[in-house]
């Protein structure tokens, strides 16, 4: 019996080689179901390179729930994410009484220019905190600086860094070096995971967004990659483990589901998550897709923002994010559509 290869599988054709690219894929997508599409135009962009958030809602008004959808808030995890967009708008039909609304691009410009970051470095997923306050405070990343980002990633200054960071694990200081980096930090704009110092573009652009349905019930799925197992999916939560809650989103997801503020947990809580802007955030979502180590990850990082530094502007980030490979592109788009399978069913059942 004859099977059809990796390479001509049919989740294959929802990804996209560049952000333009996706974008017209994901307007296709939702004119073909009759959606209705809106866009919120980036400032940076120009008639012949547009560049704009798109949304489109799909299903009943009224619905009994809008589950939102979002890709791209780290810009080049966008393709994979808006790869699962388009995936579930093919299905061509929405459960009953549920709505979607796809957010494709939150920030376009990263997605664009294959940063993870906005246009002024501004890590999104840090950057949703009500700045009258002042931005929490990082020592750690203060301390641990140096050695992320020495002065060239070749020569004798990257081998003295990495040292340090093997030592700091030596030490068993594993988590709180995972902590102080990636917890966000607001000092120094330059550098990796920095939240900024006031609501960026598409943070405005969001609360537009999500504004119309703060009287509905409403939920987010925010789509991301680099974080996990190669090729599997993990959820995400700032429930605490032991609520009622969390324990029933458990029993009901088809992957791992982990809470984010759990004392013991090897993820920790970032500062200014888009997921904590919802009135009821108890219902949404992180939707991690693995791609390579962890070390592999934090090194791209490093890497793209020492080049970032030196002038280089371009970026290396794609292939850490979005992995080439069809058996991993399938995976992840099956794994997908069944969570949200999973969790429409949670969210619709009856009381």
């Amino acid at each position: 019996m004859h099977r059809p290869s990796a390479a001509s599988h049919p989740h294959l054709a929802y990804f996209s080689d560049s952000y333009s690219a996706s974008r017209a894929r994901f307007i296709s997508a939702a004119t073909d179901v009759g959606a209705t599409l809106d866009a919120w135009p980036h400032p940076l962009g120009t008639a012949q390179a547009p560049l704009e958030i798109t949304t489109a809602y799909w299903g009943p008004k009224p619905a009994r729930r809008v589950i939102i959808i979002v890709s791209g808030t780290h810009g080049v995890e966008g393709y994979v994410g808006a790869a699962c967009q388009t995936a579930l708008l093919a299905r061509g039909e929405t459960p009953k009484d549920c709505a979607f609304l796809f957010v494709h691009a939150l920030n376009p410009w990263g997605f664009a220019h294959n940063q993870r970051g906005n246009e002024h470095n501004v890590d999104l997923n840090r950057n949703f905190l009500d700045f009258s306050a002042p931005p929490p405070d990082n020592p750690d990343y203060a301390r641990y600086r140096p050695y992320l980002l020495p002065n060239a990633w070749q020569g004798f200054a990257r081998i003295r860094a990495d040292a340090m960071l093997y030592k700091e694990l030596m030490l068993g200081r594993r988590k709180q070096l995972q902590a102080a980096i990636t917890r966000g930090q607001y000092a120094f704009a330059d550098e990796l995971f920095y939240g900024g110092q006031d609501a960026a573009w598409s943070h405005q652009a969001w609360r537009e967004i999500i504004a119309p349905f703060d009287a509905l019930p409403h939920s987010v799925i925010d789509l991301h990659t680099g974080l996990g197992a190669w090729g599997q999916a993990q959820l995400l939560s700032s429930l605490g483990q032991d609520t009622p809650a969390f324990r029933h989103m458990q029993a009901k997801l088809p992957c791992q589901l982990i809470s984010t503020t759990h004392h013991d947990t090897s993820i920790p809580q970032a500062s200014g998550a888009l997921i904590d802007t919802l009135a009821d955030d108890s219902q949404s979502l992180v939707l991690e897709l693995g791609t390579y180590t962890p070390t592999k990850v934090l090194n791209a990082l490093r890497k793209n923002r020492i080049a970032a530094r030196t002038g280089d502007a371009v970026s290396t980030l794609k292939p850490v994010f979005c992995p080439d490979a069809p058996p991993w592109r399938i995976a992840v788009i099956r794994q997908f559509l069944s969570i949200v399978d999973s969790y429409v069913s949670l969210w619709l059942a009856p009381k």
